[in-house]
């Protein structure tokens, strides 16, 4: 029998919410949407699906925030065991992707699964999870920004208002994320020109696809498609490289725009 003391803990435990996404820049953007709920429950991340599985063995949570496309260990092979237990078919699991044929392919009609194109719009993400949790805290305030003065082929601030919202700390702290990881990607991108590895180029682009149309990056969006087409065509080495060039330049002046509408120099 547990002593009285643990069984009280155990009582008073917050409820679970779980996220399982591999993208830093969409971590921090559930993280502020579900701050709002924050005093309710209790926020677990995870960066891919082994991960997840563990911290269910852990506790089963109240809902589930998942990505598909993840490296070792993807969200759809975790569908696949949560939902093979009889125990866990009411669990409620939101599935954020940015292949919705694909999505809907591997998910199918799995009970309790909700499935959306990645970037899913704030609103309706909101919308999702009040129905899951119910309203949030009242009180918090939208802080906009200025309109944007820069140009709108590089960065549409319309566009990252409908993923992100108004609220300027959200919209600076995902920019910051977003320049943080640009010369990471950027390397990687350099290394691709001299040796185009198509399997590695393919999920780099899926990433910066998700982030690029979250926060508004027209050129970079169109860049980011234009390799995907010509990597799935089995264009010739030489044509990939052109195009992992262009993506590359794309990225550089998305960050440098990025960098100086929300006035960021600690990257």
């Amino acid at each position: 029998m547990q002593p009285l003391e643990k069984k009280r803990s155990n009582q008073n435990r917050l409820d679970r919410i779980l996220v399982i996404e591999d993208d830093p820049i969409f971590l921090r953007l559930y993280r502020h949407l579900l701050s709002a709920h924050h005093r309710s429950y209790e926020l677990v991340e995870c960066t891919d699906g082994y991960a997840a599985l563990g911290r269910m063995l852990e506790r089963t949570p109240r809902l589930v925030l998942l990505d598909l496309t993840m490296p070792r260990f993807d969200g759809a092979g975790f569908l696949a065991i949560v939902k093979s237990k009889p125990e866990l078919s009411s669990l409620p699991i939101i599935v954020i992707s940015s292949d919705a044929d694909e999505a809907h392919r591997r998910i199918g009609d799995l009970e309790n699964v909700r499935w959306f194109s990645k970037p899913i719009q704030l609103k309706t993400l909101q919308h999702m999870l009040e129905l899951e949790l119910g309203k949030p805290e009242a009180g918090r305030k939208e802080s906009a920004i200025p309109p944007c003065k820069t140009d709108p082929r590089e960065f549409d601030q319309t566009q990252l208002e409908t993923y992100v919202g108004c609220n300027r700390i959200a919209q600076e702290t995902i920019a910051h994320q977003f320049c943080l990881l640009a010369a990471e990607r950027l390397a990687m991108l350099e290394r691709f020109i001299g040796n185009p590895d198509r399997l590695g180029l393919r999920t780099l682009a899926h990433v910066l696809e998700g982030s690029a149309a979250t926060l508004g990056a027209p050129r970079l969006l169109a860049e980011c498609k234009r390799l995907r087409r010509s990597l799935d065509a089995g264009h010739a080495d030489e044509c990939v490289r052109e195009e992992v060039v262009a993506l590359a330049n794309a990225l550089r002046c998305f960050t440098v725009t990025l960098a100086q509408h929300f006035e960021l120099t600690d990257f």
